[in-house]
């Protein structure tokens, strides 16, 4: 990379050189030259320079703003990922809190809406989760600090499990099961109340809202 930068460079110092030295030796001897000669020469010498002039001039201009403008359209592509995992966490949150406390089996609606989310949760998992690993980076300890303030005051370790154990992706919680049922299954089993399961959900979506956030207006 370095080694073409100073080839280039080297290009562009010679083309300078040379367009400014037979610019200077047709002038010399113009008084010997057809008036139609010196003028053609004259107009390639300049048109010479005038390229080799721009290209030194704005060539690392164009590459920092081509540079620039891949970078953007990286991030709005990824922002547009991030809103889109916030969106369907929404509608996650929705089911599970619809069979929370509920006697019998999911409806067929139920296990359909939730199918279809799990399997995009999966298919994009890997492409949020790089970006998720930096926003817990770069999260302030203040923000941290606020959340085992919340976590202190309920009886259950409903959100140090979830959060703790999960800490790469806190939402694989709740989407990977294959089923609704087998999630409530998986709720019933650790005995944790609905208000807590409630919390948690609640407190995934604000995570989630704080990383859209971070994607839309502080991503470096």
């Amino acid at each position: 990379m370095m080694e073409d930068r100073v080839k280039t460079q080297l290009q562009t110092a010679v083309g300078l050189f040379v367009s400014l030295l037979g610019s200077g030796l047709l002038l010399l001897v113009k008084e010997n030259l057809p008036g139609w000669f010196f003028i053609t020469f004259l107009t390639i010498l300049c048109s010479v320079f005038f390229v080799v002039l721009v290209r030194f001039a704005l060539g690392d201009l164009l590459k920092g703003l081509f540079a620039w403008a891949q970078k953007w359209f990286k991030h709005r592509k990824e922002e547009k990922l991030v809103k889109a995992w916030v969106e369907n966490w929404k509608e996650m949150t929705e089911i599970v809190k619809e069979v929370l406390g509920v006697n019998g089996e999911p409806s067929e609606v139920q296990e359909k809406r939730f199918y279809g989310l799990h399997s995009w949760f999966n298919s994009n998992r890997v492409r949020v989760i790089r970006l998720w690993r930096i926003f817990q980076k770069v999260r302030t300890e203040d923000a941290y600090a606020s959340e085992y303030e919340v976590y202190g005051s309920y009886s259950l370790g409903t959100l140090r499990e979830i959060f703790g154990s999960h800490s790469e992706d806190p939402f694989s919680w709740f989407y990977a099961p294959m089923s609704i049922k087998l999630l409530k299954k998986e709720l019933e089993s650790k005995h944790w109340n609905d208000s807590d399961i409630r919390l948690a959900l609640d407190k995934l979506g604000e995570r989630g809202e704080e990383f859209l956030q971070w994607a839309r207006y502080e991503r470096g």
